[in-house]
């Protein structure tokens, strides 16, 4: 069997580095007290040009500061730990103002633990995390602006919570979008929506609870409510219904019977009812019924049947049979002026009583 010695053939040669001269230490300062110290650093490299200037605090706490020569400084703190307590390890810097510039990208990376009392939790780098805030920005007094010219302020969290003691305003020159695959909960005291156009898609339902008033004013002439739905549409009203039509108002149905229906055993196309009082029809002009194919139909279970004209003509007409009938009461046709039956044939019959014909100082006539 073939041993094996290699996976592949390198294309470049192996890299060495000699380390006879470099790196070299220089100690400008060392201190006896805390063990602090200030030196100078030669690293490997041909031109001998790679150089490092560090200044060393308290070796107990490791911390130091690293300046190279190709203009980067570092700032490195000590190890945070609870034994050293909620402060070790940490950055802290005062002063009465400044400026903080950068010509190229800057990027801060915060690491934290939800307790602050917890075990120090450390991470590859064997950096500590104790805090509970990431990042905790904090403005005494002022206003804290921030500025992306030309760019996208990008914000993901678990949660964002943003909270106004007076005011949030909201800006968008070109538009606001708030996308969610979840509930959006809005709650306030009083709420104003101006806008110029306003569009509802809404797959699902529409539901409104507790409202005291709805009320929609408009005050262009031309304005236009359009309800199309192609299922059904319910109301259902405990007070008073008001509905007053300056221009002409026109009520037009099919009577179609849909799969799905609202209104059980539908008798008719139009069902129109008052349970407990009156039912009144009333119009300034003339009163039309007309029925294509069936009759028109009126009864009073109890009460009377009113048809009066107090200004103009009543007719009656028929192209088939006529009849009137009193069933379980008196019949009376009675005018102010003539009172004319005529007909092919006129019959006059009484199953079970007196034909009379009488007049107040007249002649009657039969021929």
């Amino acid at each position: 069997m073939a041993t094996i010695t290699k996976v592949a053939d390198s294309i470049t040669p192996d890299e060495t580095q000699t380390l006879e001269e470099t790196p070299k230490i220089s100690t400008a300062w060392k201190g006896h007290f805390s063990r602090s110290e200030i030196n100078e650093y030669l690293l490997p490299g041909k031109d001998k040009t790679s150089t490092l200037l560090r200044i060393w605090g308290p070796a107990e706490g490791g911390a130091r500061i690293k300046m190279d020569d190709i203009g980067t400084i570092n700032f490195i703190c000590g190890r945070h730990d609870k034994e050293y307590g909620n402060g070790s390890g940490k950055l802290n810097m005062s002063s009465h103002g400044g400026m903080w510039k950068n010509e190229g990208t800057l990027h801060i990376v915060c690491n934290s633990s939800e307790d602050p009392e917890a075990a120090a939790q450390k991470d590859s780098s064997g950096e500590a995390k104790t805090d509970k805030d990431g990042l905790n920005v904090k403005i005494e007094s002022g206003n804290y602006t921030e500025q992306t010219a030309g760019g996208q302020r990008y914000i993901e969290a678990n949660i964002v919570h943003i909270k106004a003691i007076d005011q949030l305003i909201l800006e968008g020159s070109n538009g606001i979008r708030m996308i969610t695959g979840g509930d959006i909960v809005r709650s306030a005291t009083d709420e104003t929506n101006i806008v110029d156009n306003k569009m509802d898609v809404i797959f699902g339902q529409d539901l409104k609870t507790g409202v005291k008033e709805n009320t929609t004013v408009s005050f262009d002439p031309r304005a236009t409510q359009t309800v199309l739905t192609p299922g059904h549409l319910n109301h259902k009203i405990l007070g008073d219904y008001k509905l007053w039509v300056a221009g002409n108002y026109q009520h037009w149905t099919a009577g179609l019977q849909p799969g799905t229906k609202l209104i059980k055993n539908a008798p008719a196309s139009v069902d129109v009812r008052a349970f407990l009082d009156d039912l009144k029809i009333k119009a300034k002009k003339g009163i039309e019924m007309i029925t294509d194919t069936e009759g028109i139909y009126a009864e009073a279970k109890k009460g009377d049947i009113d048809i009066l004209t107090k200004d103009g003509d009543m007719t009656f007409e028929s192209t088939g049979d006529a009849t009137i009938e009193s069933t379980s009461g008196d019949l009376t046709l009675k005018g102010k002026e003539t009172t004319s039956i005529s007909g092919k044939s006129v019959e006059i019959d009484s199953t079970g009583g007196d034909v009379k014909i009488s007049t107040s100082g007249g002649i009657i006539k039969l021929n």
